[in-house]
């Protein structure tokens, strides 16, 4: 999982849902780190994280997998809300302080789709404690760790398109 150091105060970014790729969140345009979990063949969820400054800029659900949530897991609604920008702890992405590019996490991941948001849940028995918002995409922390990822405000067409080619609700 992914540590949470602080917060960049960022408040714009662009979230895309279109038929190839489910959901998109991108704030900058640089060359990253890269975090990927899933199971890599149904599952994939791809973060990238700007190299000087730990800053996570790009969220991209590439396949959602088959583990859907009945209901949100505790604390998810309710949290103190921040605004910006997580910055990630990059030592586990790097060493000895080089680039190693890609740092791969076979790991599960839950979706669930609430009124007119989908939530990524990546370990359902940790509770937020605190959530960093920018635009329409919140980012959710429990120990420091990075633990879900929220897009909100989806228009009735996004979440339409959801349904049909990705979530099965």
């Amino acid at each position: 999982m992914l540590k949470i150091i602080g917060i960049a105060p960022i408040s714009t970014g662009e979230l895309v849902v279109d038929p190839y790729v489910p959901l998109s969140f991108r704030s900058y345009d640089t060359v990253p780190y890269l975090w990927r979990i899933g199971d890599f063949h149904r599952s994939l969820l791809e973060i990238s994280i700007e190299q000087s400054t730990g800053i996570l800029y790009d969220v991209t659900l590439t396949l959602p997998g088959s583990s859907m949530l009945a209901n949100l897991p505790t604390g998810y609604e309710l949290v103190p809300e921040k605004i910006g920008l997580p910055i990630i702890e990059i030592s586990a992405i790097t060493w000895e302080g080089e680039y190693i590019g890609i740092w791969d996490e076979k790991h599960e991941f839950s979706l669930l789709l609430k009124n007119d948001a989908v939530y990524i849940v990546f370990d359902s028995s940790l509770n937020p404690s605190s959530c960093i918002s920018v635009d329409r995409v919140t980012f959710f922390e429990a120990e420091s760790v990075l633990c879900g990822i929220g897009f909100f405000s989806l228009a009735p067409e996004e979440i339409a398109l959801l349904k049909k080619y990705f979530i099965k609700v």
